[in-house]
């Protein structure tokens, strides 16, 4: 091991010191994993809001310094992975043995160990440290004796932080996989002394020396070109901690999984898609291989989860390769199966913290699943669905599958209606109750699940009407344009077909769609205008149809020519109406006009007066019936020219006719009126 006339450090397995190797001024040793005093260490570690757990090996080691006969007292300070982990004074031949970090459960050994998972991304070792990884160094300096007394001295305890991948992935630059320390078991306990003790204080002086091992994995010095010396003890026994059982060797399944996880551990950013892509094959057929010669339920199910892993990990790789969707859907696939077979098979073995990982592994996989197939057409995309739900064991998350498969059917039903196809709308909303059904099986007992098939239930519920209603409203249609083809002779029978499909159309759309059941309504209206020629049934089913339109504001239907017919028609209606009461109303008039007609002669002898003289005329001849009505002939006598407008204009309001009450002043008042109003306008008009 290193040595220099300062001091030698060796670092020992068990009681072995291990083999150095130098290269390029450098001294490398092995970090052996599989040893006669390795054994696996069970980890549960909280990774990203998943907890991982796992049984990894490990290899408890040692560092001893050794200092020169007849040597100076020296300070010398050994640090792993850049912390000190000790500190002491040495000299004239003394050794100390450092057998792991001191804290204040005790002395926790040192551990060769794959590096762990990092929890987040502000997860890494300290500033300075991230160089230091993978290496072993005592320095030594100057120790002057100051005193000797009594003190209670301090507390001596490090904080150690195991590196992470990713803090060994800037190490490696992601090449290969390297080991790192960490904590293990406690070897010796610490007894809490607050009592003084006698102390010896030393004044640290100048650097002297400082000597490194880097510790790597054998397959990384093999592939420097580093022969490997063995440790000379051969016979390996494994002991597994937090276990009931042991055995000498790896079972053939742990054994596969172990070999699959080398390759797993080299899909890194370093490496190309191809070549992740091809280590995650190699691992996944190792994975496999741990499957078939699994002999337990602990093993099954570690190694499906492994098979899920790798299978979701590849997703992300062909995702960069740009492969095709259904490739990856199928790998997808793979990853739910078997992270759902390890839910169930290790649910007498593992821990609830184990069963608890897995199910958000399944769970986020399965999402993702659904997120790949999203730019798939709406066929693939269901038929792909379909297969991922088939193989998801844990009922809630098949519910919720099936619950996306009756939106995604439902949206496309929805969209197809939009676009005019009410058939195609129908076929899908009728394909949405399997899964809507098979939710509601599944999901027994999840609340919000069920209170969201409810909401679409009656959402497709709601289309279905919709779509039945144009379904009935086209077949209304067709039949009403046979019946118009037809002019010379009608068939009633059909006619009232025609009515009973609007009215079907209008019943199934009432409080579902207002637009829907404004258009069947004004189908309605026309037939019985335009066939029946019942305008007070059309005038009702046109209003209502505008009725509902305008609740439907700010949105207008001006462009509609539904919304014109009921519109044109009711106009049509009015105007008629209208036109009806003048008629009469001239009819009347006449005979009224006869009974006026010396009245009327005396007022067209007045036609040529001047206004002053005509407005006299009419007010003392014909005075208005409103008594608030008068005339100011005291200010006739006195009216300018703009004021004699004034008064003509003044009469005119007088005697409107739409002012006359007809029911009581008589008709002839209000014929009368009328022609004075004639004669007063042609002078006030005269006048301008």
């Amino acid at each position: 091991m290193p040595a220099n006339g300062d001091f030698q450090f060796d670092v020992l397995i068990g009681d072995e010191v291990v083999p150095e190797y130098a290269q390029e001024d450098k001294v490398y040793i092995e970090s052996c994993l599989f040893t006669p005093v390795s054994y696996e260490q069970r980890v549960t570690e909280l990774v990203i809001d998943e907890l991982e757990t796992q049984y990894w090996p490990v290899t408890p080691y040692t560092v001893k310094v050794t200092t020169p006969k007849a040597s100076p007292n020296r300070w010398y300070s050994v640090f792993v992975d850049g912390v000190r982990v000790k500190h002491t004074v040495l000299g004239d031949g003394q050794s100390v043995t450092v057998k792991g970090f001191e804290n204040q459960e005790g002395t926790k050994e040192f551990l060769f160990a794959l590096p762990r998972f990092a929890k987040d991304e502000d997860d890494k070792v300290e500033t300075g440290r991230t160089g230091k990884i993978g290496t072993i160094s005592v320095e030594c300096e100057t120790a002057k004796y100051i005193r000797t007394a009594m003190s209670k001295g301090g507390s001596g305890h490090q904080t150690f932080s195991q590196a992470n991948k990713k803090d060994c992935k800037k190490v490696t630059a992601g090449k290969y996989t390297m080991a790192t320390t960490k904590e293990g078991r406690v070897v010796s306990s610490s007894v809490p002394n607050n009592k003084p003790q006698q102390m010896t204080f030393w004044e640290i002086g100048g650097h002297i020396s400082t000597q490194t091992v880097l510790y790597r994995m054998g397959h990384t010095l093999r592939d420097m070109g580093i022969t490997l010396i063995p440790l000379k003890q051969s016979k390996v026994k494994v002991t597994t901690e937090s276990r009931n059982e042991s055995s000498s060797t790896p079972s053939t399944s742990e054994h596969w999984r172990q070999t699959g996880n080398e390759y797993y551990g080299k899909v890194t950013g370093t490496f190309e898609p191809s070549e992740r892509r091809e280590h995650l094959k190699k691992a996944l057929e190792l994975y496999y291989k741990a499957q078939q010669s699994a002999s337990t339920n602990d093993e099954k199910s570690s190694a499906a989860k492994n098979v899920g892993m790798a299978s979701w990990k590849m997703t992300t790789v062909l995702k960069l390769q740009h492969s095709r969707v259904s490739l990856i859907s199928h790998y997808y696939k793979e990853a739910v199966e078997n992270f759902g077979k390890a839910y169930e098979l290790g649910g007498g073995d593992k821990s609830q913290l184990w069963l608890d990982s897995v199910l958000q592994l399944l769970y986020n996989s399965i999402q993702e699943g659904l997120q790949n197939v999203a730019s798939l057409g709406f066929t693939d995309r269901v038929s792909a669905i379909e297969e991922l739900v088939s193989v998801i064991p844990v009922e809630d998350l098949r519910a919720e599958c099936f619950l996306e498969l009756a939106k995604i059917i439902f949206r496309e039903g929805v969209t197809t209606f939009v676009k005019g196809n009410y058939k195609e709308c129908l076929h899908h909303m009728r394909e949405c109750y399997r899964p809507v059904e098979e939710t509601k099986r599944f999901s027994r007992g999840q609340y919000h699940i069920e209170e969201e098939v409810q909401g679409l239930e009656v959402d497709i519920f709601v289309q279905t009407c919709v779509a039945e209603s144009v379904q009935a409203r086209k077949t209304g249609d067709q039949l009403l344009k046979l019946v118009m083809e037809n002019e010379e002779e009608v068939n009633i029978d059909m006619v009232w077909e025609v009515i009973d499909w609007y009215k079907k159309a209008i019943i199934l759309t009432r409080e579902n769609d207002v637009e829907m059941e404004a258009i069947a309504l004004s189908r309605l209206g026309r037939l019985y205008d335009k066939v029946l020629k019942l305008k007070f049934r059309a005038k009702d089913n046109f209003m209502r149809c505008i009725q509902l339109a305008h609740s439907l504001h700010p949105r207008t239907f001006n462009g509609e020519g539904w919304f014109r017919d009921a519109t044109d028609t009711l106009e049509r209606f009015q105007q008629e109406v209208v036109q009806r009461d003048e008629e009469k109303w001239q009819r009347e008039r006449e005979g009224v006009l006869k009974e006026l007609s010396a009245e009327i002669a005396n007022l067209s002898k007045h036609d040529d007066s001047t206004a002053d003289k005509l407005l006299r005329f009419v007010y003392s001849k014909f005075p208005p019936k409103n008594p608030k009505h008068k005339l100011n002939f005291d200010k006739l006598d006195k009216a300018s020219y703009c004021d004699m407008k004034k008064f003509l204009q003044k009469a005119v309001i007088h005697y409107h006719p739409d002012r006359v009450d007809e029911e009581k002043h008589g008709k002839k008042w209000k014929v009368l009126s009328e022609e004075i109003t004639k004669l007063l306008t042609r002078r006030y008009e005269a006048t301008k």
